[in-house]
C-alpha cells in the first residue's frame, strides 16, 4: 500500500490570534476564513461572541452553531440553558 502526504499546509490559529470583525450577530473571530483562500479550505470556521444579533438569512450559505455557553434562540424555538 502506497502512502502519500498532502502538500497542503496545516493551519493552526487560536482565537486570540485571529482577525476580529463586527458582524450581524456580534463579534466574529475569523479562525478559518477568506484570509485563508490560498490554503484551499472547504469551509470557514468562526468563533462568534453573540451580541445584538439581528434576524437575517443567507441565499448561498449555511450556518451551523455549536453553543458553548448561554442559550440559543432560532425563530420560534429557544433552546434552554443546561441545568
Amino acid at each position: 500500500m502506497k502512502t502519500t502526504t498532502s502538500a497542503l499546509p496545516i493551519l493552526i490559529r487560536h482565537e486570540s490570534e485571529a482577525p476580529k470583525e463586527r458582524s450581524t450577530c456580534g463579534w466574529r473571530h475569523l479562525l478559518i476564513s477568506r484570509q485563508d483562500k490560498d490554503a484551499s479550505i472547504a469551509a470557514w470556521a468562526h468563533a462568534v461572541d453573540i451580541d445584538g444579533a439581528r434576524e437575517h438569512y443567507h441565499k448561498r450559505s449555511t450556518e451551523l452553531y455549536y453553543v458553548l455557553d448561554g442559550e440559543f434562540r432560532q425563530g420560534w424555538f429557544t433552546a434552554p440553558k443546561a441545568a
